[in-house]
């Protein structure tokens, strides 16, 4: 499939057209696919809100509105026995403790959970097993682009920007990569 994109001089990168295909995944195709014995987990079963934070908003509703989240998020760790440290390479940060300065910094270019970081760790992982299973890199794509577009309609659609600059981040070291198979 790669090849024949390649090979067509398409503009769309074989990811950007998957993920594509993946968005127009029916409802009815996403609940076979669960019915098959898909792990899924429900964050909402309600009507999803297309708008998270805007402009309107100030500075103290989204406080709060993160407080909540976060406090919820806890809970839930909690409640399934879940560690609430988040490993950052040699390093631990405790979710009960973390800072919004420290979060600032995580998410940050240079940071663990920025851009570029976690790309190259997604990268890796994929790679990898393309490497051991070259027969099978179909499926390692497919898996990260399902993965991708359950997360998105999970959230109701969207996720926040930093989640598709890492995808394409992603997407473009992968492009790279498999050239190498064309």
């Amino acid at each position: 499939m790669v090849q024949d994109i390649n090979a067509a001089g398409g503009k769309q990168s074989f990811l950007l057209q998957r993920i594509q295909e993946l968005a127009g995944t029916s409802q009815q195709q996403r609940k076979q696919h669960r019915q098959a014995g898909a792990d899924q987990v429900t964050l909402n079963s309600g009507q999803a809100t297309q708008v998270t934070y805007d402009a309107s908003l100030g500075v103290k509703e989204v406080s709060q509105q993160v407080d909540r989240l976060r406090e919820m998020v806890l809970n839930t760790l909690r409640e399934q026995g879940v560690a609430t440290s988040i490993g950052t390479g040699d390093t631990e940060v405790d979710m009960e403790q973390l800072s919004v300065e420290e979060a600032q910094s995580l998410i940050s270019k240079d940071g663990y959970f920025g851009v570029e970081q976690t790309s190259e760790r997604i990268f890796q992982f994929a790679a990898g097993m393309i490497q051991a299973f070259p027969e099978h890199k179909d499926a390692v794509l497919e898996g990260f682009l399902g993965g991708f577009a359950e997360a998105e309609a999970a959230f109701g659609g969207a996720l926040p920007e930093i989640s598709y600059q890492t995808r394409d981040a992603f997407q473009v070291k992968m492009d790279e990569f498999l050239k190498q198979f064309a």
